[in-house]
């Protein structure tokens, strides 16, 4: 069986000012959970979210760019969403995927 993996990003917020003020959300949908959260930048580590968990929020997240892979449990080889959160200029973010 293929497995399938989708990550929506929910609530964020930008921080312009530079106060830790940013924050933003991921609702995931897939075939294969249990998911992991796998920082690449910053280095914040690995979280799995454990059994049942389809949601992941962060905040007090300063400006940057910020990027993470979303892992499923697929048996076949897990599936992988690459996920870049960037500040732009006109205070939005930008959701990449």
């Amino acid at each position: 069986m293929a497995c399938s993996l989708f990550v929506t990003l929910t609530g964020y917020t930008g921080d312009c000012s530079n106060t830790n003020s940013g924050a933003f959300g991921l609702t995931i949908d897939g075939t294969a959970p249990d998911y992991t959260i796998q920082w690449i930048n910053p280095s914040y580590g690995t979280f799995p979210l454990g059994a049942g968990v389809t949601g992941y929020s962060i905040n007090s997240l300063s400006a940057g760019t910020y990027s993470l892979y979303v892992v499923d449990s697929c048996l076949s080889g897990n599936t992988y969403s690459l996920l870049n959160v960037y500040r732009m200029i006109n205070k939005r973010l930008v959701f990449i995927k």
